[in-house]
């Protein structure tokens, strides 16, 4: 009986300390967030789990203002942390792109915001998708 609780214990520790070196991603989903045709807006945030030099962004549909389908495809986004730091890049929905972050924001713990703009300059949208601060 003894022994038992002794493997019982032991396998709880090891199983403790096994879960405990796997790293998480800070990953966020935003849905029909409102993004503008002329200029950079906020469009979520989430802080870093792991320190690293990137974070990833996905963008999985793009909607008329309405809310409605459209055909869009592309927008444009930047990453900081205290405002766009990260330079501009057009991302393509349903393609993840992995975003360079300046050395200041590579630590676990910071913070990251996701900023977009239309990639069209006349049209309006609504953006769903995934921001991954690794």
């Amino acid at each position: 009986m003894k022994k038992d609780i002794m493997k019982v214990v032991a396998i709880s520790i090891c199983t403790m300390l096994l879960c405990g070196t796997v790293a998480f991603a800070s990953e966020i989903s935003f849905t029909k967030k409102a993004v503008p045709k002329n200029k950079y807006v906020l469009v979520t945030y989430t802080d870093k789990s792991t320190t690293s030099k990137t974070a990833a962004v996905l963008i999985t549909n793009l909607y008329k203002e309405d809310g409605s389908a459209s055909t869009y495809q592309k927008l444009k986004v930047q990453l900081g942390a205290d405002g766009m730091e990260a330079g501009a890049v057009t991302v393509t929905k349903g393609k993840t792109y992995d975003i360079t972050l300046k050395s200041a924001y590579q630590a676990k713990g910071k913070y990251i915001h996701l900023f977009a703009m239309g990639n069209d300059p006349t049209l309006n949208c609504l953006a769903s998708g995934y921001l991954n601060a690794h």
